[in-house]
């Protein structure tokens, strides 16, 4: 008898218990024979670790446990997905105000960084993001001075005009304590 077989054997009669358990955990069939499916795998993976005589079933259980709350966290680091079918064209655009937001003196590419910007905040989920003027030649990664546009989440922006980096720094900084305040 092989350790694959030996495994199939032991375990065979818990995978209905732990489907169901599952299932009443998750509420999905499919969800549930997904974690069942992970469990069994990693338990497999270990079983050559399992002492014979102790509570197999405590053990696939606990396996089943960790492995939820693994998958569980992992979900929450990660961003919703959407099916693009199902976002209204123009969301971004309409949650952002339309052309009424737009500035009439701003150049393209600083409305393509705020665009992109904006587009990065709600796919991060983030309050507040800092975009870098790249309109103007003279400031930026070769300058001693910089300008930037902060973009929060309820669509306002905040230009910080043109000055030394470290006085942009540090209006970047009171800008995030008073939205945290």
């Amino acid at each position: 008898m092989t350790a694959s077989d030996d495994f199939t054997s032991a375990t065979r009669e818990f995978r209905a218990e732990l489907l169901v358990h599952c299932y009443r955990m998750l509420g999905s069939a499919d969800e549930a024979e997904d974690l069942v499916q992970e469990t069994y795998l990693r338990a497999y993976r270990g079983f050559p670790g399992f002492k014979e005589g102790t509570n197999l079933k405590a053990w696939l259980y606990k396996i089943l446990t960790n492995t939820y709350i693994n998958s569980y966290r992992a979900k929450k680091r990660r961003p919703d997905q959407v099916d693009l079918d199902d976002v209204e064209d123009f969301y971004i655009y309409r949650r952002l105000g339309g052309l009424e937001a737009a500035d009439a003196e701003r150049t393209a590419e600083t409305e393509a960084l705020e665009s992109n910007a904006r587009e990065k905040l709600v796919r991060k989920n983030a309050d507040l993001i800092v975009a870098n003027d790249v309109a103007d030649p003279t400031i930026g990664f070769d300058s001693d001075q910089n300008a930037v546009t902060v973009i929060a989440r309820d669509g306002s922006s905040i230009k910080v005009e043109r000055a030394p980096k470290i006085v942009i720094a540090n209006r970047i900084l009171d800008l995030v304590v008073e939205r945290l305040a």
